[in-house]
């Protein structure tokens, strides 16, 4: 992965800030990706960086802290939207009871072009 990969994958995943190698006394943090991403420089791809969303001595603790928190929250209505969605898509794709599955059949053997209709019809022949 390249430091622009590197840079795009981390606004897909949650963020957490860290000390700078001063230690806590520090008065910057470090904002970093929750789970380490590495990247390299195609000159020296076996040199792999650890990529930092903001690096040390670039924002207090209270800014760094407020932008991880608005990043997260962000990020956790995305994802809940996603799965919302997806199971929308299911449950639109599966019966919820026989009748449904009885109803849904019969439109898929009225339509005789359809899949299950051909497959039906060639099992009964």
């Amino acid at each position: 992965m390249n430091f622009e990969q590197a840079r795009e994958y981390s606004f897909l995943v949650p963020w957490k800030t860290m000390e700078c190698f001063s230690g806590p006394e520090c008065w910057c943090r470090i904002i970093v990706p929750v789970e380490p991403i590495y990247y390299s420089h195609p000159e020296n791809p076996e040199n792999k960086h650890e990529y930092a969303i903001v690096d040390a001595g670039a924002l207090d603790e209270r800014t760094a802290e407020h932008i991880v928190r608005l990043h997260n929250e962000n990020y956790e209505n995305i994802k809940q939207s996603c799965r919302d969605a997806m199971k929308e898509i299911i449950d639109s794709m599966i019966p919820i009871n026989e009748k449904e599955m009885v109803d849904t059949f019969e439109k898929l053997w009225q339509n005789k072009q359809s899949k299950i209709a051909k497959i039906v019809r060639k099992e009964i022949d």
